[in-house]
Formats: structure tokens, sequence, C-alpha cells
């Protein structure tokens, strides 16, 4: 989804409309922008064959809104 104002929009049409009515809704969401903020520590040298660990792959990632 794309930056900026959107729509969401729902409705119900029952088979039966002598019990059930038909509804909609519709609500305005408004969605920004985040910056991912991605924190690794440096885990130094790897020697080739070395299986990594969770020394190597301990990367973080979250969001703040711009």
């Amino acid at each position: 989804m794309d930056a900026g104002t959107h729509t969401l929009k729902t409705s119900f049409k029952p088979k039966d409309t002598v019990n059930y009515a038909t509804a909609s809704y519709s609500v305005s969401i408004n969605a920004i922008q985040a910056t991912p903020i991605i924190t690794w520590s440096n885990s130094g040298n790897i020697t080739y064959g070395t299986a990594l660990s969770s020394t190597q792959l301990d990367a973080n990632a979250s969001n703040t809104a711009s």
C-alpha cells in the first residue's frame, strides 16, 4: 500500500433478504511512510566454510514514521 489516505469498503448482501438487510461500511485509513532502521553488530571476520551462528545472524529492523 502506498502512503496516503485510502478508503476501505465492505458490504454484506444476504441471500435471505427477508430476515437480513444489506449493509455496507466505509472507513478512511491514513497510511504513513516508514523508514526502516537496521541495526547489526559487526561480528568480525568469518572463515569460509564456517556455519553462521546467532552472532552473525542477529540483525534487527524497526520502522519509524517519517
